[in-house]
């Protein structure tokens, strides 16, 4: 069973009694620790459903964030890092390391906390691993069994994992971190082929055992590792574009959209201005 949670998120909404719980905290922490709580309390009826159908031995139970908070220095109060940089729709730790906790009675010791980093792709692998079935398709997968984990034991990974976003890609080995951008889209030129095509342009480089929060970009004094890591995260990208399926669509791309792969075009304001040729060139596709 998975159970989706919209809390907490854009637009909070919970019941007053809870509001009122954390109105000392002001209306933008106070709604997000109510928010919380509220998914909390339905939490807890779902596990009291768990144990009153003598569910809970035989459950493996995962709660997890898909990532970070929002953007702490705008004004959202309330919400933490812990001191990790970054935050949503951000390749720094604060966006994409997010909390989770198992419960598997016999299998996942309390208290016991797995420091071999984890994926949400790692899920699938792990559930053929658990039922011993082998994949109902001939397609690779990206992720691997987090079973050995639960051991204490190192996980292999064949494939490193891999984030990509909108402006930037992110990838891992080992303690080592490489953070890439991607070029920018050029409005009249074909989207497909920038998506399946466009480069990476510049690179930083970090230690997450030694700098865990990302304050020191060691791009310039390890130039041997990040040779290393530029190439394995130029390769990962390929192999994800070859994979990409054409976008068939609308022949013309909405300027919002071109301006999230070109963040340096001009403003809503700045392009009502053009002329009508110029906002069909900056708007076009092949």
């Amino acid at each position: 069973m998975v159970l989706w949670f919209h809390e907490p998120h854009l637009k909070l909404a919970q019941p007053e009694a809870f509001t009122q719980k954390y109105a000392e905290y002001g209306k933008i922490a106070g709604e997000y620790y109510a928010n919380i709580d509220h998914m909390d309390h339905q939490i807890g009826r779902f596990m009291n459903y768990v144990k009153k159908e003598n569910l809970e031995h035989n459950s493996w139970i995962t709660f997890t964030s898909d990532n970070g908070p929002k953007n702490l220095e705008a004004g959202w109060e309330g919400r933490s890092t812990n001191g990790l940089r970054g935050h949503k729709a951000r390749f720094y730790e604060g966006g994409i390391r997010v909390p989770t906790v198992m419960y598997w009675e016999g299998k996942i010791e309390g208290a016991k906390v797995v420091d071999e980093p984890l994926t949400f792709f790692d899920f699938v692998p792990t559930f053929y691993d658990l039922f011993g079935m082998e994949p109902m398709n001939n397609e690779p997968l990206d992720g691997v069994s987090m079973l050995p984990a639960f051991e204490s034991k190192t996980i292999e990974r064949k494939t490193l994992p891999i984030w990509m976003g909108r402006w930037k890609t992110t990838l891992r080995e080992g303690d080592w971190k490489v953070i890439a951008k991607f070029e920018d889209y050029i409005p009249g030129t074909s989207f497909n082929d920038y998506l399946v095509h466009r480069k990476l342009t510049t690179f930083e480089l970090y230690n997450l055992k030694k700098d865990p929060n990302e304050t020191e970009d060691l791009s310039q004094a390890n130039t041997d590792i990040l040779k290393e890591m530029t190439g394995l995260i130029e390769d990962r990208v390929v192999s994800v574009q070859k994979e990409i399926v054409a976008w068939n669509g609308l022949w013309v791309l909405p300027y919002e959209v071109a301006r999230m792969y070109n963040p340096k075009l001009p403003s809503k304001k700045e392009f009502s201005k053009l002329s009508p040729e110029e906002q069909d060139l900056m708007k076009s596709v092949e």
